[in-house]
């Protein structure tokens, strides 16, 4: 019985440890089971992870070459824009230039033309005219204003300034030296001596210098007269004797009177003895100290000489 017992208790204790290893493996099943599902869906997951970002990538790319396609093609069509622009714009020019062109000669077509009927239309005056001329006996002389009212003597004929071209030429009809006398062109005192071989003092500039000339005291508004006859050659300004004109007499002599205003005669105008030639001005700045004057020089190609040896 002591056997029986003790059997059964051995089998017992065999069969317990036959149950916990089974309930061990199967924990153990159970464990590497759950761990094996785990591990699949993380992997899963880390899959689809890279295959959302290989889409974000690509979708990106996309973008990117679709972006860069659409401003190639925007520039495209700028450019092409621009050169249909540039090609209306050309084509606009030439058709203005041609119709300039046209126009041009248009206009300078008639312009011959109208030329060509006015020629005809003088010529037929002209010789209407000339015709009438011959017909009532007189020479009709072509061309000549001073012949309009009837045929002009050469000696009668007006020269007007267009004529007169060589004062030069002018001048040379006189003759002029010491013999000659020329009246005083104002009345008044001598207050600056001609003096070319020593110095003299001028109270203005207060300094001592030569004179080529001699200053003859006068008020301001008093007639200055030529004095002599002879041509006007020049009439001209400057800062030391003002306004002045240069008398042209003959044989190399000319005249010069300085501090002048309201001057009444042009260059080339012929002037007699008692010819006013202005009025005495202001003096300059050069001759403030002495008054109104007139500046009174006489030069022999074109060397000063003593006016006092030529005044009356």
């Amino acid at each position: 019985m002591k056997e029986k017992y003790g059997y059964f208790r051995k089998n017992k204790k065999t069969k317990g440890i036959v149950v916990t290893v089974f309930a061990c493996l199967l924990c153990l099943s159970a464990i590497t089971f759950g761990v094996t599902s785990l591990t699949k869906k993380d992997k899963k997951k880390d899959t689809e992870d890279v295959v959302d970002l290989n889409n974000v990538k690509k979708n990106t790319d996309d973008k990117s070459a679709d972006k860069s396609s659409s401003t190639d093609s925007d520039e495209a069509v700028a450019k092409t824009d621009e050169k249909d622009n540039k090609d209306d714009e050309n084509a606009k020019n030439e058709n203005i230039d041609d119709e300039n062109t046209k126009n041009s000669s248009n206009s300078k077509t008639e312009k011959i033309e109208n030329l060509k009927e006015n020629e005809n239309d003088n010529t037929q005056v002209n010789n209407s005219v000339e015709d009438n001329e011959k017909e009532a006996g007189q020479e009709y002389i072509y061309n000549n204003p001073d012949d309009i009212f009837g045929t002009v003597e050469p000696d009668d004929r007006i020269e007007d300034d267009v004529n007169v071209t060589d004062v030069a030429a002018m001048v040379a009809e006189y003759s002029f030296g010491k013999s000659n006398s020329i009246k005083w062109p104002v009345q008044g005192d001598v207050i600056l001596d001609y003096s070319m071989d020593s110095t003299i003092y001028f109270p203005t500039l207060n300094s001592y210098k030569c004179n080529p000339a001699i200053v003859i005291q006068s008020e301001s508004g008093t007639s200055v007269i030529a004095g002599v006859s002879g041509v006007v050659q020049e009439v001209s300004t400057n800062e030391e004797i003002g306004n002045y004109v240069v008398v042209g007499v003959g044989d190399g002599y000319e005249i010069t009177y300085g501090q002048l205003k309201d001057i009444a005669v042009e260059t080339g105008d012929r002037v007699l003895p008692d010819t006013s030639l202005g009025m005495v001005g202001e003096p300059t700045s050069y001759y403030k100290n002495e008054g109104d004057n007139v500046y009174f020089e006489i030069k022999k190609d074109g060397k000063p000489c003593d006016p006092l040896e030529f005044l009356e």
